[in-house]
């Protein structure tokens, strides 16, 4: 990332901390598991409580209400909400059918038609739809219908944003961008639009880390960025966010770009730095506190890093809660468990 002069601005930035703005209870606490937060978010619309969930909505408008790991509420919020059966998102999973779900968010926007929640719940719905349709391949391995299903949602997930100012609720920015990225984009110049969310989105919200690793996915080349501009935007978050935030922001950049790059080429070819990843995660259970899948995600960078004692430190933690979301197959961590018990020569 630069060299030890890059380090050395980084870590000289880290005094600058992460101001919360947090100052109230919150109704959930940080350390509440996120499987019972989504839980009760989605029992909340299965009972038609909108005014319930209109209120905790504006209340975790802000960002660094946070549950275990640094992940916003707000976040996890919108993916209790946009999870239905068989196709999970975020943190949470659901095993509501979704038609039934669809047809809950719609009853809530027609009781609350100035529900800001509800317009975001309903479009969050809808990407994950289009997202499921699309599936995780490269775009030369997805058929001509799956694109019609894909960009029919989200027109959908568009159709609804377009009915709210997404500006008061930072999951507006977020799921904009998404469906951005991934909408028809033949008479549009999707990066400008991209390249104005995001400036705006920091600028509101620079503590929704979720911004950082969504917009390093965009950056790849495989997306919209050019070479060598991912590497320069991982350089840049000692600038912005900056001091601690932009260390927990890298290792959320980190993860995302762990989900779809071999292992063994994660690092060169991201330009991603495993001393600044290290301290990131290091910072981040500073703050936050880690989960079973920041242990299991930190295990598997240790991997590419090649640091066998960050590696069975991070074991130590995860045991044999091995997370699927970071694996896809038991073997694979099962190799990571021998190479991180493995004497060294």
């Amino acid at each position: 990332m630069g060299g030890k002069r890059s380090l050395v601005i980084w870590l000289s930035l880290t005094a600058a901390g992460v101001t919360s703005t947090n100052a109230g209870a919150t109704t959930f606490t940080r350390d509440t598991p996120v499987a019972e937060f989504c839980g009760s978010v989605e029992s909340k619309l299965m009972k038609r409580q909108f005014e319930a969930l209109d209120g905790l909505e504006n209340e975790l408008q802000d960002p660094d209400i946070r549950l275990i790991g640094g992940n916003s509420q707000i976040y996890e919020f919108y993916g209790a909400l946009g999870a239905f059966a068989t196709m999970g998102l975020f943190s949470c999973t659901s095993r509501v059918p979704f038609d039934e779900k669809r047809e809950l968010l719609e009853q809530w926007i027609a009781a609350k038609p100035k529900s800001l929640g509800a317009h975001i719940a309903l479009g969050q719905l809808w990407w994950n739809a289009a997202y499921k349709e699309r599936g995780e391949g490269y775009a030369d391995s997805v058929g001509f219908f799956q694109w019609i299903s894909e960009y029919s949602d989200l027109y959908k997930a568009k159709s609804v944003l377009a009915n709210v100012d997404i500006r008061a609720d930072p999951h507006g920015y977020y799921l904009s961008m998404e469906i951005a990225q991934g909408e028809f984009a033949w008479f549009t110049n999707e990066r400008a639009t991209l390249d104005s969310l995001y400036s705006e989105a920091v600028r509101a919200y620079p503590l929704y880390f979720h911004f950082y690793s969504q917009r390093a996915e965009i950056l790849q080349v495989r997306w919209y960025g050019q070479p060598g501009e991912l590497n320069a935007y991982e350089v840049s978050l000692a600038r912005l966010p900056g001091g601690d935030a932009g260390l927990v922001a890298y290792s959320f950049i980190a993860y995302k770009l762990m989900q779809n790059t071999e292992r063994s080429i994660l690092l060169k070819t991201n330009g991603l730095s495993w001393p600044l990843i290290r301290s990131g995660y290091a910072t981040r259970e500073r703050l936050y506190g880690l989960r079973n899948r920041d242990w299991n995600a930190l295990l598997n960078l240790a991997l590419a890093g090649i640091d066998r004692e960050t590696a069975k430190a991070a074991l130590a933690h995860v045991g044999e809660n091995w997370d699927p979301a970071v694996w896809k197959e038991r073997r694979y961590f099962d190799y990571a468990v021998g190479w991180s018990t493995k004497a060294q020569n």
